[in-house]
């Protein structure tokens, strides 16, 4: 994914713009679609956004230490 690693021990970085453009386009989604939704849908984008966003602020820390 773009918040791993391509191999496992290759030791590239992941690519976080990417990751970032990703999110970005997720809450564009979002907002298009509001009110459009099932409820289902809601939850399984608003848990699909937290998780990334949760993600790649790991990372980003991982990264810069």
């Amino acid at each position: 994914g773009f918040l791993m690693s391509p191999e496992p021990g290759s030791g590239a970085a992941p690519d976080l713009d990417g990751a970032r453009s990703i999110v970005g386009l997720l809450e564009i989604l979002k907002e298009k679609t509001e009110g459009r939704r099932t409820s289902d849908e809601d939850r399984v984008l608003d848990g699909l956004l937290y998780e990334l966003r949760m993600a790649f602020v790991a990372r980003s820390r991982t990264e810069k230490a």
